[in-house]
């Protein structure tokens, strides 16, 4: 068995991921919609999705301060969408005078999305000073 390749795959972990993420925006989007119908379920789902993308960015800073890793996917795009989906439901919710109040947990995983991305920049910034 060859040692350096992982048991599972970065691209396995890359789907997991996307595919949390879009389950997150579908259960904001729902959530506002139906005035918090989800409830105790909505920070599960956010704890589940902070947890893989904090497991996948660091196996793949992991990997890129040991010189194996290899595909170039950028964060920008996660920090983009959790922003655009942000301001889009403060839109909605002055457009259409709802008084849904934002969940702080979802507040909290924009901010842990934002700190992820900072945290990548500030290590591929050293990486680069290395070589």
């Amino acid at each position: 068995m060859n040692s350096n390749k992982p048991v599972i795959s970065d691209r396995f972990w890359r789907y997991l991921t996307n595919f949390w993420c879009l389950v997150c925006y579908a259960a904001i989007g729902y959530d506002f919609i139906y005035d918090h119908a989800l409830g105790e379920l909505l920070p599960s789902i956010l704890v589940v999705y902070v947890a893989l993308l904090t497991l996948f960015v660091g196996a793949k800073e992991f990997e890129r301060w040991y010189d194996i890793h290899e595909s170039r996917h950028p964060g920008e795009v996660f920090v983009i969408g959790w922003t655009i989906l942000i301001f889009g439901i403060i839109g909605a919710k002055v457009i259409l005078h709802k008084t849904y109040a934002i969940p702080g947990e979802v507040i909290s995983t924009y901010i842990a999305v934002l700190s992820i991305l900072a945290i990548t920049q500030k290590s591929k910034a050293l990486v680069g000073h290395r070589h």
